[in-house]
């Protein structure tokens, strides 16, 4: 297997959704995804839950239609983190899981803590995936992290109490 760094990335667009997600959680990005080097494609791949589902993409291609906001260097593999969420690969999107999010965002707006009550286990959203992979791969404090009610902006915040 592969031992090359797992990098985690946060990227933004210009549709309405994607301006929500960054107005409501004061971010410059509004979408996560997992990056890592393919051994097989010989190339970046980009592991990312969007409105197609969960799916696996060149990174080259991906950032043809995205806006790259900043790319984070794990400095390790994420190999089981991996194998964990290519379970999902080819499921369809958590739009419920989404709407779900907007509920956690509300209640931080009004100094509550709610978890998502929306969540579905057969399939994901973008924070979401990142999180299942970072807890399953036993990284340091992911644990804490509810991969339901994450937002990319808190894994943002995660990530950079960690560097």
């Amino acid at each position: 297997m592969e031992t090359t760094t797992t990098r985690i990335g946060f990227s933004t667009s210009t549709h309405l959704l994607s301006r929500l997600i960054r107005h409501l959680t004061r971010s410059p990005a509004s979408h996560a995804f997992l990056l890592y080097w393919d051994e097989d494609f010989k190339r970046d791949m980009v592991l990312e839950a969007n409105g197609k589902g969960f799916n696996l993409i060149p990174f080259d291609l991906f950032q043809r239609i995205n806006t790259v906001v900043e790319v984070r260097d794990l400095g390790r593999p994420l190999n089981q983190g991996l194998v964990h969420v290519s379970q999902w690969i080819g499921t369809r999107y958590d739009g419920l899981g989404m709407i779900g999010m907007g509920m956690v965002l509300l209640g931080r707006i009004l100094k509550r803590r709610w978890a998502n009550p929306l969540g579905a286990s057969s399939s994901l959203f973008c924070s979401e995936a990142i999180v299942r992979a970072l807890i399953a791969d036993g990284f340091p404090g992911a644990s804490a992290l509810d991969p339901e009610s994450t937002s990319p902006a808190d894994l943002m915040v995660f990530l950079s109490a960690r560097q």
